[in-house]
């Protein structure tokens, strides 16, 4: 017990050993070593430490989860072998839990179970930490930011008798190494994982991230090269540079890797085969370059001039792999039955009656907490609508009255919403909420709090969102910049002065007949105005960003406002240096994007209008015979052929996208044939919609799923979510395809077809 009660303290993050007591760390150990025993399995300690005993999977609030998940699962995988074991322990988390979108608080795996639903980093959080409960060694996967699509994803990988093997997170299915992200792995420019306190051997650990090692999983999903650079200043070798590896994402350059050079100005990374972009500094100076395919080395020098405007292209790497295929119909149609029964039995669990209260409603497994909190009363439902919907989850009684008895003597100070938000709401950033504040020091003003909180050492406490119990962070006078800055908030609250971060800058603001900066200087004095030039709708963090240059890197700002056509974004901002971006993300998933960086004087206002590269990014048409696939390719016809998962959210989007374009394809002469792979599905309202409402649209079922892989592989088209929805000409050849989800997919299916019939009818 003892060895390992040591590397917890070890290899816990400073944050969670301010958190937890030395009751915490024995009851994670001593469930950890019941498990290994009895089970039997035989996990050596290089990877039993860091994968089943360590209790934290990425950065959400450390539970302890352990008994009461392995109580549930125990006798559902009494006798099975490991990986018997990991598919039955991923099945019963699909009973608990489904995917929705939500917000970036990393939910704990009690909070998904309560909630019924969570994002992918929260189904690999709950997936990884059920099967270490069980002794199964478990870790989540990232993909940061794909290069191929503005998105990233999480998976699981579970090891068992000596191997890793993938799947995905409350995506039940029959074998291991199987998900619908396969394919999309396979054009992944980083795939990667986090061991804390050890390396595991023969692991490729590509940084270290606090207490954590970043470990390298690329090569086990896609083609990859190790590429090199080369920092130097006036030609010299550049030791200690800060490297950062991006890929173009939601309109910015997105980081996916962080590292410094070494004695020999060298930075290396195990990569995928597309376009990577690098940007080195050494706090000052910075330069950029970009690695393309199978280019292994590049050479920066700090000198240089950095590229203030420029156009870029980014390619992602080709697709390698496909879903593996092959079981009986028999065999998935009783695996699919099972799903849809345990959908049902879900949803039936969060089921409430018409006319509850919506606070009640969202709060799922926590209706009775918050049914009780709620009687009425003006300030405990102000209190309740301050907070996010998924705090309603996990929020107890203890919270609510904390907040609610320290804020209510200043209710009269300021106006009603300004109090509700920035006194009563104990919610700041993305921490854990915790009953702190009657035991937070009390100030007189924001400068007392402030040269309070600045008197602490500053330590690292990676991961970032994990926030550690503040009335810890007082008692042990030690905490990150980040926070810090939560603290600072929590105790002007507490002391009843109306404090927020700000929702784009993340600074420090008080309440003086509006939110002003608390440092001095800080002040937002210029204005930034983004001109829409083009004939759309432009959407922050999908089209265009604004970044700021801090310390010789840029820090995108949280713009995520739309801009009409024709019309202007004024952004008010810090005097100083910004990179506007615009990005295009074309059907093949390269990025065609614009760089332009601006001063912005004090005072001054700035225009900066956003326009992009030529369209002339588009992918050649493949123009691949396609087999019959059940009548799906009208005879002398040009179509749009659409293989659909009717009620999945991705084919949901592509119906409602088809629904707006009606009016186009039905007077374009386009054919529209829509594939349903279930009877039942023959009956749903939005593909009967399509049928109705959209000329020459027909409904089919009964596909030869063999013909349906052999679209995939000729199409290059091996992400197994669906929507499948190809463009095929009057031959009957594919000219491309798009799978899951992809925003403008039916608009650009129409483009494409159109430009093949016009270079036919010459």
């Amino acid at each position: 017990m003892d060895q390992y009660m040591e590397f917890l303290r070890k290899a816990l993050p400073l944050a969670d050993r301010m958190t937890w007591n030395e009751e915490d760390l024995r009851q994670v150990c001593a469930h950890a070593l019941s498990v290994r025993e009895k089970s039997g399995w035989d996990v050596p300690d290089d990877i039993f430490l860091p994968f089943v005993l360590f209790p934290r999977v990425n950065n959400e609030d450390l539970v302890h989860y352990q008994e009461p998940i392995c109580a549930a699962l125990r006798e559902r995988i009494r006798g099975m072998d490991m990986a018997g074991a990991i598919l039955e322990v991923n099945r019963w988390c699909f009973e608990m839990a489904t995917y929705a979108s939500t917000d970036n608080r990393t939910a704990n795996p009690l909070t998904v179970i309560r909630r019924g639903f969570g994002r992918c980093g929260e189904e690999s959080v709950l997936l990884t930490s059920a099967l270490r409960s069980c002794g199964i060694p478990a870790r989540q996967v990232y993909v940061p930011f794909w290069s191929h699509c503005d998105d990233n994803h999480a998976w699981v990988e579970a090891w068992a008798d000596g191997t890793w093997h993938y799947l995905g997170a409350c995506e039940p299915e029959l074998t291991l190494d199987s998900g619908w992200f396969t394919a999309a792995a396979s054009k992944a420019m980083l795939v990667h994982t986090r061991a804390y306190g050890i390396l595991p051997r023969g692991e490729r650990s590509e940084c270290r991230e606090g207490g954590a090692y970043v470990l390298n999983r690329t090569a086990a999903y896609a083609e990859t090269r190790l590429a090199t650079v080369h920092v130097t200043r006036h030609g010299a070798c550049a030791p200690g540079a800060r490297i950062v590896f991006e890929v173009a994402n939601m309109g910015a350059f997105r980081p996916i890797c962080r590292k410094e050079t070494d004695s020999e100005g060298k930075a290396d990374i195990l990569t995928g085969l597309g376009t990577l972009h690098v940007h080195a500094t050494d706090g000052e100076h910075y330069v950029m370059g970009t690695l393309e395919g199978t280019v292994n080395e590049l050479h920066l020098d700090l000198e240089d001039a950095p590229r203030h405007d420029f156009l870029f292209t980014q390619h992602p790497p080709m697709e390698t792999r496909l879903q593996p295929t092959g079981f009986p119909e028999d065999v998935i149609g009783a695996h699919e039955a099972w799903m849809a029964q345990a959908e049902k039995a879900r949803q039936a669990k969060f089921a409430v009656e018409q006319g509850t209260d919506p606070l009640i409603a969202s709060a799922r497994g926590n209706r009775d907490v918050i049914a009780r909190f709620l009687d009425g009363d003006r300030d405990k439902r102000a209190l309740l609508e301050s907070l996010r919907e998924k705090d309603l989850v996990d929020v107890t009684e203890d919270v609510l009255y904390d907040a609610l008895e320290t804020a209510l003597p200043f209710k009269d100070r300021y106006p009603y919403e300004v109090w509700a938000e920035s006194v009563l709401c104990p919610r700041v950033a993305q921490e854990m909420l915790r009953p702190v504040r009657t035991s937070l020091p009390k100030m007189t003003d924001a400068r007392a709090v402030w040269a309070y909180v600045s008197s602490f050492e500053c330590s690292d406490m990676q991961p970032k969102a994990a926030v550690p119990d503040l009335a810890a962070v007082c008692r042990e006078r030690v905490c990150s910049d980040f926070v810090r800055d939560i603290l600072f908030v929590a105790i002007c609250r507490a002391s009843g002065i109306a404090a927020r971060l700000d929702p784009v800058t993340g600074e420090k603001t008080v309440w003086e007949s509006g939110y002003r900066p608390f440092l001095p200087g800080r002040e937002k004095d210029a204005l930034l105005v983004l001109e829409n030039r083009t004939q759309q709708t432009l959407s922050g963090d999908v089209h265009y960003s604004v970044s700021v240059l801090e310390e010789g890197g840029f820090r995108p700002l949280d713009l995520t406002d739309s801009i009409p056509e024709g019309g202007c974004l004024r952004v008010p901002v810090h005097a100083g240096t910004y990179r506007v971006m615009t990005c295009l993300r074309c059907s093949d998933g390269s990025v065609s994007g614009t760089c332009r960086e601006v001063i912005v004087q004090p005072g001054a206002s700035q225009t900066v209008p956003l326009v992009f590269p030529d369209s002339g990014n588009h992918p050649e048409a493949l123009r691949v015979p396609l087999p019959s696939l059940g009548g799906a390719l009208p005879q002398g016809q040009s179509a749009i052929v659409a293989v659909l998962a009717p009620r999945q959210e991705p084919t949901e989007h592509f119906l409602n996208e088809l629904l707006e374009a009606g009016d186009e394809l039905s007077g374009s002469g386009i054919a529209v044939r829509l594939i349903v792979q279930k009877e039942k599905d023959l009956d749903n309202e939005k593909v009967l919609q399509a049928a109705r409402e959209i000329r020459d649209t027909k409904v089919l079922t009964g596909v030869d799923q063999e013909v349906l892989v052999r679209w995939r592989e000729l199409l290059h088209a091996g992400e197994m979510r669906l929507p499948l929805a190809v463009a095929v000409d009057r031959e009957g050849r594919g000219l491309f395809a798009f799978t899951n989800y992809h925003v403008g997919s039916v608009r650009e299916l129409i483009r494409i077809i159109r430009e093949e019939e016009k270079g036919q009818n010459g």
